[in-house]
């Protein structure tokens, strides 16, 4: 056989065996996905509405699978318990990209102005 190997292992582990042996696809983002990700990233809290004034079209669809894969969350919301308007990044987007405080983004400080008491 030179340098090759075969596994056996009782046929009830048959499926288990056989997942862990299956290489994992990586999904990439889209080009769309991943300016949408930045612009959150970088503008947080954002709305979609200025997502869309950003890059000049709408992003519903971008928006929905982000947060499907759990990588935006809605965040805040309307006056009078409206549904939420805005949108961040989880916590593990920002580790990921090495942001050690979200509060110290553009977006933030640019929330805070407009929310002052």
């Amino acid at each position: 056989m030179g340098r090759s190997f075969q596994m056996a292992t009782d046929p009830a582990n048959g499926n288990f065996v056989r997942r862990l042996c299956t290489p994992v696809k990586v999904k990439r983002l889209s080009q769309a996905a991943l300016e949408v990700l930045a612009i959150i990233a970088y503008r947080q809290p954002v709305t979609k509405g200025e997502i869309e004034a950003i890059r000049g079209i709408r992003c519903d669809r971008v928006v929905e699978g982000l947060r499907q894969k759990d990588l935006i969350r809605e965040w805040g919301g309307a006056p009078g318990g409206g549904p939420p308007d805005s949108l961040r990044n989880h916590g593990h987007i920002s580790a990921a990209v090495r942001l050690r405080h979200p509060g110290g983004t553009a977006g933030d400080q640019r929330y805070r102005r407009r929310h002052r008491d």
